[in-house]
């Protein structure tokens, strides 16, 4: 995979979880919190991690580290 499409892949994981935890604070309960912590903070970790992934390979490719 390029690194401009691990980019957007990594800012759409953001993007999903910061919506799936817009959606959790509507309806406050045990069940909303659960998903609100597990998979909400689960795709916006992933995405953070999938972005440093790309550019620490992108800073790689160009002998900059």
């Amino acid at each position: 995979m390029t690194p401009t499409k691990l980019i957007r892949v990594a800012a759409m994981l953001v993007l999903l979880g910061l919506l799936v935890q817009l959606v959790c604070t509507f309806f406050w309960t045990p069940g909303a919190f659960v998903i609100f912590a597990s998979l909400g903070l689960g795709l916006i970790l992933a995405g953070a991690a999938l972005f440093f992934f790309a550019v620490w390979r992108v800073l790689r490719q160009t002998k900059a580290l």
